[in-house]
């Protein structure tokens, strides 16, 4: 569980472009679920998945913002009161990334955090959000949404626990460097990892036995 809750507290992280570059991304829960549900499963095993990442990215600030959401001045709200209705949001991701950072370009490289970004990350999404965070994530000025906020990265350390999936990522880390490159540079999803496996064969029979969709490769890798 998160050690630091604060109520309608500022935005702590420094957002200048000297120390990085923050912003808010307004996110909605899985059709069906509580937002009881929503909350917990978001902070208590969501949060803690996403921390490999975010420290392998560089990310220094990392909270959520939870409902009761509102706007935190009339100038915001202002701004996005016609366009966006704060009542059919469900939470609030806020961090800090270092100034220099791309997620776009980002997207495109091939590294062990966008291994463990789309094997790990982006599956855990779809069992608590809308769809994949980035398909319906609607972004907002850093300090626009204030509510309930629980912050779990602050001056670039962990405030809850999450040991056991910094070695999955870990472990992931050390298979992508014995991997084959072209096997290293394949991202097994869900909705392709049979032809990804194919075309892996195709290319090294000899890699058969080395080959396997990350989805079931987490649990060995926990254990």
């Amino acid at each position: 569980m998160a050690t630091l809750e604060q109520k309608d507290a500022k935005v702590s992280a420094a957002d200048t472009p000297s120390e990085g570059k923050i912003g808010q991304g307004l996110l909605k829960r899985r059709a069906g679920m509580s937002h009881e549900a929503f909350r917990q499963y978001y902070v208590e095993h969501h949060g803690p998945v996403a921390l490999p990442w975010c420290f392998a990215m560089g990310v220094k600030y990392y909270a959520q913002i939870h409902k009761p959401l509102r706007w935190a001045n009339d100038a915001v709200r202002e701004k996005y009161s016609q366009t966006i209705h704060l009542e059919q949001w469900d939470a609030v991701a806020e961090m800090l990334f270092p100034v220099d950072f791309d997620f776009g370009k980002w997207l495109t490289a091939g590294s062990v955090g966008k291994q463990y970004f789309h094997n790990v990350i982006l599956p855990d999404e779809r069992r608590f959000l809308l769809s994949n965070a980035m398909e319906h994530l609607q972004g907002v000025d850093a300090g626009s949404v204030v509510g309930d906020r629980v912050v779990l990265i602050e001056n670039g350390k962990a405030t809850v626990e999450y040991g056991q999936w910094q070695r999955l990522f870990d472990r992931i880390l050390r298979v992508h460097e014995t991997m084959p490159p072209h096997l290293s540079a394949l991202v097994v999803t869900e909705h392709d990892r049979s032809g990804a496996y194919e075309r892996a064969v195709q290319k090294s029979k000899d890699s058969r036995d080395m080959f396997v969709g990350w989805e079931r490769l987490a649990p060995m890798l926990l254990s």
